[in-house]
């Protein structure tokens, strides 16, 4: 009975093995693919933020900053062969304003008078504190052209708060505090 029941029963085993192993293979094959295809997808994805802030940082870099600035004005005179005319008086005094307009150390500050004869930058004019007629001679050096600054800002600090602890103090609470300390 075991014999005839094997062979009764065997074509439809063959035909479900036919069936099961195909659809088998297919879905470990498209499960495969998905794996594989999500294993890509975040590669690309990681891949491509990466360049992202790489070139944000980078041209924050070029764009921002003195030595960024002279970078791009070097690899721009190397493309160019060095053919473009040096800068005249004007140009300088020009590109000095810019960059002390723009500058992150210097656009806050009150801006000097730019004067430029023969590359020499003249600075005048007045700031609150000593760190920016600082910030504002090491930014207008920044500039391409500039052979030397001669920094004649001055610093205005501004004048003491009125109405001090003396000054708001009853005249007859200084008369008292002062016979204290005389006797």
């Amino acid at each position: 009975m075991g014999v005839i029941k094997f062979i009764i029963t065997l074509p439809f085993r063959l035909l479900a093995l036919a069936i099961i192993l195909p659809v088998k293979a297919v879905l470990g094959l498209i499960g495969f693919t998905f794996k594989a295809g999500f294993v890509t997808a975040r590669t690309a994805l990681r891949s491509s933020l990466i360049s992202f802030a790489g070139g944000i940082g980078l041209g924050w870099f070029l764009t921002s900053t003195p030595t960024g600035r002279q970078l791009v004005d070097q690899v721009r005179d190397m493309v160019q062969g060095g053919t473009g005319a040096p800068l005249d008086d004007d140009g300088i005094a020009a590109q000095v304003r810019t960059e002390l307009a723009s500058s992150t150390r210097t656009w806050h500050l009150p801006q000097p008078e730019v004067t430029v004869v023969t590359g020499v930058v003249t600075l005048s004019g007045t700031v609150p504190h000593d760190t920016g007629r600082t910030d504002l001679e090491e930014a207008a050096r920044t500039v391409r052209g500039v052979a030397s600054v001669l920094n004649n800002v001055t610093v205005d600090a501004p004048e003491a708060a009125v109405g001090t602890q003396t000054d708001l103090a009853p005249s007859g609470a200084d008369d008292d505090a002062d016979d204290k300390v005389t006797a």
